[in-house]
């Protein structure tokens, strides 16, 4: 429904438009249900033309489906005294079957076969392990010892000092040997390397002893002496 005054939709039932305020006629709203009822109708009609028409292409569908073959019907033959005698019907011929005939019934006598000659086989061949090779030695290496050598001697190897001589010295030389210490007779010991010369060895007595100890490689101590003397 529209306002007759300013054309815009009117919302069903009111009073008045709400774009103008014009009052809404009277007649305006009995057209709106006329139009309804006829919407309606015009509903109604067109759901019942379309069941028809589905049911006439039913029928014609119907209509056009090939008629299946009818068994056929012994003709009816009249005899002399008027009353009808049905004949016989044809028999109709059997289908035919899958069961075999006289002739398959006898099993087939299949020709003898003979049996494949098979090769003889090798026997397995047997794993024989391979030798055992033992290992090789290991070299051991023994420890490098070096060659023991120790040279204990007075001044120019003279062991006997003259009167008129009132001082000498010693000398040593040593190889492979460690802890070496220089002794007098009496006296303490005293470290010294492994060659050297003590001096100013005087002495008043007819003679003097003097030791040098050293240390072996296997840790053995041992001593050499020197004895000097007075003419």
């Amino acid at each position: 429904m529209t306002c007759t005054r300013c054309g815009r939709p009117v919302a069903e039932g009111a009073l008045f438009c709400s774009g103008c305020g014009a009052p809404v006629a009277a007649g305006s709203q009995a057209t709106t249900v006329v139009t309804r009822r006829s919407n309606r109708t015009a509903w109604l009609a067109g759901a019942l033309a379309a069941a028809v028409v589905g049911v006439a292409v039913a029928f014609w569908a119907s209509r056009r489906a090939p008629v299946q073959d009818l068994p056929a019907v012994p003709p009816v033959v009249t005899d002399a005294l008027g009353a009808a005698t049905a004949q016989p019907a044809t028999a109709l011929p059997a289908p035919p079957t899958d069961e075999p005939g006289p002739a398959a019934t006898e099993p087939a006598t299949a020709a003898p076969t003979e049996a494949p000659t098979l090769a003889p086989t090798a026997p397995p061949a047997t794993l024989v392990p391979p030798p055992t090779v033992p290992p090789a030695p290991t070299a051991t290496t023994e420890p490098t010892v070096s060659p023991v050598s120790v040279e204990f001697y007075p001044e120019n190897g003279q062991f006997v000092i003259p009167d008129d001589q009132l001082c000498t010295a010693l000398n040593w030389r040593t190889t492979g040997v460690t802890d070496l210490f220089l002794q007098r007779e009496g006296g303490e010991r005293t470290a010294v390397g492994p060659s050297g010369r003590q001096g100013d060895i005087c002495f008043s007595d007819d003679e003097m002893i003097f030791f040098l100890y050293y240390r072996l490689p296997d840790g053995r101590e041992e001593s050499r002496s020197v004895r000097l003397e007075r003419e």
